[in-house]
């Protein structure tokens, strides 16, 4: 459990973890330099139950190295992790443990429940919310996720020795988590729980659509390094749509040579349908402001 600045909502979690109903497990919280009362509460946890194991930082250093060192520290079988401001269902683990007690390669994760800052129900799913009802969820999912992240993070559990050479990219801010679940995705088959196992807290310190230039920097460097890495099992359909949405980023980041230079490459790539295109066009043309070209 990575935990920074949660002092409102880290006892629930904590406590979502220790009232399961698989009860052999170890609760490791890595505590990144909060300044809020956090671990203070943690330090409550950590004197009344001996499951629970915490390190903390006295300086930040990021969310990728504190999951990283959550799984170094972790001793047991399966790996699973919680945000700490989000809530297991208290039959999560058990439920989970049985699936990967048929095939302990599998990744397993589960839909997810939305709910506000206050644990009301906001009826709406994870899925929904990330508009991913249609996408693949279970099985070889790599080519599925590729172009978008779905993955809900605190619903994923896996073996500890299949993240050997896994780990969070530390280059990355925002999107440390969608390279993880690709590099994932492209090892072993996943599956999926369409009961919500965990809630998702939904309130106003997400993360989640801060500062969009990190974004579209970060979304042209981890497409750069998949298609350094995976590039010979990427089809020239799926290299094709990953340059195009390159090329929209750059567009976004004011830069509409590099824009067009990207959708040349996809265009390239695989011939893609006219409509599309002109969309692409038509969006560069609009960010470029008197940029390097101009596309009429």
């Amino acid at each position: 459990m990575p935990s920074y600045n949660h002092e409102r909502y880290i006892a629930r979690s904590i406590e979502s973890v220790l009232d399961q109903t698989f009860p052999d497990l170890e609760l490791i919280v890595v505590d990144d330099a909060s300044r809020d009362g956090s671990v203070e509460i943690i330090g409550r946890y950590l004197r009344k139950d001996s499951r629970v194991r915490a390190v903390c930082h006295e300086s930040n250093q990021g969310i990728a190295r504190t999951l990283n060192e959550g799984i170094e520290l972790a001793t047991g079988q399966f790996i699973a992790f919680l945000a700490s401001d989000d809530v297991w269902a208290e039959h999560k683990l058990e439920k989970q443990m049985g699936v990967l007690g048929r095939d302990e390669n599998m990744v397993v994760w589960s839909e997810g429940e939305i709910i506000d800052g206050g644990g009301r129900p906001l009826g709406q799913t994870f899925t929904a919310l990330l508009r991913a009802r249609g996408k693949r969820k279970a099985g070889r999912i790599f080519s599925e996720l590729l172009p978008g992240n779905y993955i809900f993070g605190s619903s994923l559990i896996m073996k500890r020795d299949n993240l050997r050479d896994i780990r969070f990219d530390t280059g990355l801010k925002y999107l440390n988590d969608f390279s993880f679940y690709l590099d994932l995705s492209a090892k072993y088959d996943f599956y999926f729980f369409d009961e919500p196992l965990v809630r998702y807290r939904l309130h106003g310190t997400n993360s989640t659509g801060r500062e969009p230039d990190v974004w579209d920097r970060e979304t042209l460097m981890m497409y750069d390094r998949i298609l350094a890495k995976y590039g010979p099992v990427i089809s020239k359909r799926l290299r094709s749509r990953l340059l195009c949405l390159s090329s929209l980023a750059y567009s976004r980041m004011g830069k509409p040579g590099m824009a067009i230079r990207a959708l040349c490459k996809g265009i390239m790539a695989y011939p893609i349908h006219a409509y599309y295109l002109v969309l692409l066009c038509k969006h560069i043309a609009r960010n470029a402001r008197g940029r390097d070209y101009r596309v009429t």
